[in-house]
């Protein structure tokens, strides 16, 4: 039988499992599930989102065994936001640690002619980086929904994976805000945090649209904020340009 536990100590804030051939034990200790993001699994040594404890619970469906968890939203310790993660089993029956995401599916990547909610967003990083508390961007309720605020200059919101397969040379990229002023959101790619294309905002506006040169294949997409302090991210959409 398997076990799920909150494991706060050397290993960030994760969900960790044991396993054992009997209810009430010895159980033994069998690896990180899920690490906030990604915080002291693979390699890294402070996670890319708001740390803090959290719980769920282990279940098979279908045939692919799920973990759900509960992040930080960084506004108020209890503020938090359920989670789905699909787990990868090894040859021996074990599981492998699964990436902290904005997907479920544990392979390939979310279709990126489709538009997606900001608070899926799973790097929310200063302009250093670091998810440090009042100074990176966090997830907040307005209207009854979830956006992303505390945009301060540099800061980065990141979405792992977007799948552009298919994709034309150049798209188009929309992005919804609410209370915007006049600045720049850059937009990002991958680890190197390649720039792939620039939109202006103004005053007064919802949506903002600008083009991208995004490759053919998975990648991460990060929008990097200047002049928007007081502005939420609620949501954006590539397409054909």
């Amino acid at each position: 039988m398997t076990l799920t536990y909150y494991a706060p100590k050397g290993t960030a804030n994760a969900l960790c499992y044991a396993t054992s051939q009997r209810p009430f034990g010895p159980f033994s200790f069998r690896g990180v599930l899920i690490s906030l993001g990604d915080g002291g699994v693979f390699g890294n040594q402070a996670g890319t989102a708001y740390q803090g404890n959290t719980h769920g619970g282990l279940f098979c469906a279908g045939g692919h065994y799920y973990q759900s968890y509960h992040r930080q939203t960084g506004g108020r310790d209890p503020n938090r936001q359920a989670c789905l993660v699909e787990l990868c089993r090894t040859k021996d029956g074990l599981f492998k640690t699964a990436h902290f995401t904005s997907q479920v599916q544990a392979s390939g990547g979310l279709p990126w002619a489709q538009a997606y909610m900001a608070n899926t967003a799973c790097v929310l990083v200063d302009r250093h980086g670091r998810c440090s508390k009042h100074r990176a961007p966090y997830f907040a309720l307005q209207n009854n929904q979830q956006v992303v605020t505390n945009l301060r200059a540099g800061s980065q919101v990141g979405f792992k994976y977007l799948d552009f397969t298919g994709a034309s040379k150049k798209q188009r990229i929309t992005v919804e805000l609410t209370n915007s002023r006049p600045g720049e959101i850059r937009v990002l790619v991958d680890d190197e945090k390649q720039l792939v294309g620039a939109i202006k905002t103004t005053s007064g506006q919802r949506r903002f649209v600008g083009t991208t040169r995004i490759p053919a294949g998975r990648h991460a997409v990060y929008f990097a904020f200047s002049g928007l302090k007081r502005a939420q991210f609620v949501a954006f959409r590539f397409g054909p340009a």
